[in-house]
C-alpha cells in the first residue's frame, strides 16, 4: 500500500514515522492501522521510501545503513495505556511486565527496545479497532 494525500487507515496498514517535541525529544509514531497519518507526511514525495529506510534502521533490519550505536541499557515507564488492556484485565504492573518479557525475549525486535537501547519514546496513538 503507497502512502498518498488519498490513503486512509485501515486494517493491516501499520505505518511508524517519527515527531520531535519543542525540547528535541524524539518519539515513534505508530497508527496501529486504525490512525490516521500527518498530511505534511502523506503530501511528502517518496514518503514510503523513506520511512521504509527509517524503521528498517531502527528495527536493526536494515542492509543500507548497517552500524548501529551501542544499546543505552536504559529503562523506561509506561505514561498512558490501552482500555483495551483493562478490558482485558491485565493492570499496569502486568503490562509493564510483559513489555520487559517482550523486551528479554525478543530483543531488538521488541517495541520496549525503542525506549530502553535507543533512547526513543513510542506512542501507539490507537490500539485495536474500534474507538474506546
Amino acid at each position: 500500500m503507497s502512502l498518498s494525500e488519498d490513503w486512509e487507515p485501515g486494517f493491516g496498514a501499520i505505518f511508524t514515522w517519527f515527531a520531535m517535541d519543542k525540547f528535541g525529544r524524539i518519539a515513534v509514531m505508530v497508527n496501529n492501522c486504525w490512525g490516521d497519518i500527518p498530511k505534511v507526511l502523506l503530501s511528502t514525495p517518496y514518503i514510503d521510501y523513506w520511512l521504509d529506510n527509517i524503521s528498517e534502521y531502527l528495527w536493526e533490519e536494515s542492509k543500507t545503513y548497517v552500524n548501529y550505536p551501542k544499546d543505552k541499557n536504559g529503562d523506561f515507564f509506561v505514561d498512558l495505556y490501552s482500555a483495551w488492556m483493562i478490558g482485558n484485565k491485565m493492570t499496569r504492573d502486568e503490562f509493564v511486565q510483559s513489555c520487559r518479557d517482550s523486551l528479554e525475549d525478543m530483543g531488538h525486535y521488541s517495541d520496549t527496545n525503542i525506549a530502553v537501547n535507543k533512547g526513543i519514546f513510542m506512542y501507539f496513538g490507537v490500539e485495536g479497532c474500534r474507538e474506546g
